[in-house]
């Protein structure tokens, strides 16, 4: 499924629900009830390809992953201590009210989280689809709980806790999602940017980290 054509579809429903709810104020009686129908009806296709966007991003992320052998390459230690490096530049972005970092830094985390997922062999599409449960909080008490569930992830996985290590994730990605929607962004917009950021990356892995080939010197 093309990216580009479900950001599309999105885009022309929303603004067809912009106008829906027009046509929906200037109506009296007569055809009310198939305006909200209608309202109805676009709200759930924009959802349901909101969904299949976000399935896409992570079927993406995971493929770029393999191609670059994460499976042998990659360290759980080394890429848990990437994870807490995305994490301080986004705290950093938030502190100095940095959108684009902050943003740039939301889809980060969740790129090396999906990295994390395939290293402890968990199925990540059904990790994003769960974080959807986690209860909301303020971006404040977000980030406080973000930050222990990534700092748990890094003792977990010294343990080979492998159910705890999955607990963590799910419910980074809950966090991030709230931090998001906190700050007035979308979630699925800041993974695609990251996504973006990185699909034609070259590098190796030196020591279980990726190494940008011109890092590499």
């Amino acid at each position: 499924m093309d990216i580009d054509l479900i950001k599309r579809s999105i885009r022309l429903d929303r603004q067809r629900l912009q106008d829906t709810s027009s046509d929906l104020l200037i109506q009296k009686n007569i055809g009310k009830t198939a305006v909200i129908g209608q309202s109805r009806a676009i709200k759930e296709r924009i959802n349901k390809n909101i969904m299949a966007l976000k399935k896409e991003l992570v079927t993406l992320t995971k493929k770029w992953f393999v191609d670059r052998d994460l499976e042998h390459g990659g360290r759980l230690d080394k890429q848990a201590l990437k994870l807490s490096e995305e994490f301080g530049e986004l705290c950093a972005g938030y502190l100095k009210q940095n959108e684009k970092l902050t943003k740039d830094s939301i889809g980060d985390c969740a790129v090396v989280i999906v990295g994390l997922a395939l290293l402890i062999k968990e199925d990540v599409n059904q990790i994003f689809k769960e974080s959807d449960n986690i209860k909301r909080k303020d971006a404040m008490e977000s980030f406080i709980s973000l930050n222990a569930n990534i700092s748990e992830f890094q003792l977990s996985q010294g343990f080979a806790s492998k159910e705890l290590c999955r607990h963590n994730l799910v419910r980074s990605i809950g966090y991030l999602k709230s931090i998001s929607y906190e700050l007035g962004y979308n979630f699925v917009a800041c993974f695609k940017m990251a996504y973006n950021e990185i699909k034609d990356r070259k590098g190796r892995w030196i020591d279980g980290s990726f190494v940008k080939e011109e890092d590499l010197g």
